[in-house]
């Protein structure tokens, strides 16, 4: 097996993102999918900014944050590893379904937000992950934004659901370790 330099991946870097730019502009932009996800975004961004409570912005804002980090992570090592792909997305470059990320991100926002107990929350956390497990990715495959390669729904949703315990549990342990210092 051939050596392989650092610039040997430089340059297959840049030749699959010159790809990337083509692909996207003949094969994406402007494309209903596209258009889909745009739509989307903003229709959930506007609804969370409407509705977001402002008094306890700080808190919402890191659960949402940590959920970001957390679904890009996932998405970008999920693609690299061709277990799936995102055939139409918002842009060319870095994750590719960065926008679906982001609504999730808000939608877990919404369960922490309007949600006062672990009961409550872990009811909404397994629903929206059932529904986005096996619901919203198969409207995504069919659509044409979601290719799963090497995966399942049934794996996406018990992820899905980990991902909201954890963002909440996070969040809170946050606001506890802030109110500690001010002891």
């Amino acid at each position: 097996m051939q050596e392989v330099t650092l610039e040997d991946l430089h340059r297959i870097q840049k030749e699959l993102g010159s790809m990337r730019w083509e692909y996207w502009k003949s094969e994406v932009l402007f494309t209903f999918p596209w258009w889909f996800l745009i739509i989307s975004l903003t229709a959930v961004l506007v609804l969370w900014v409407r509705t977001v409570d402002r008094t306890r912005l700080p808190q919402i804002v890191i659960c949402g944050l940590l959920t970001q980090m957390i679904c890009v992570s996932l998405d970008v090592t999920g693609a690299e590893l061709q277990l799936w792909d995102y055939p139409h997305m918002l842009m060319p470059w870095g994750s590719r379904l960065y926008s679906v990320d982001l609504m999730i991100g808000f939608l877990f926002m919404w369960i922490y937000q309007y949600t006062n107990s672990w009961k409550q929350y872990t009811l909404f956390a397994l629903t929206l992950a059932l529904l986005f497990a096996f619901v919203l990715e198969p409207i995504a495959v069919w659509m044409g934004i979601y290719a799963p390669y090497n995966w399942h729904y049934t794996y996406s949703a018990p992820i899905y659901f980990l991902i909201a315990m954890l963002t909440r549990w996070a969040a809170n342990k946050v606001l506890l370790l802030q109110a500690a210092s001010r002891s």
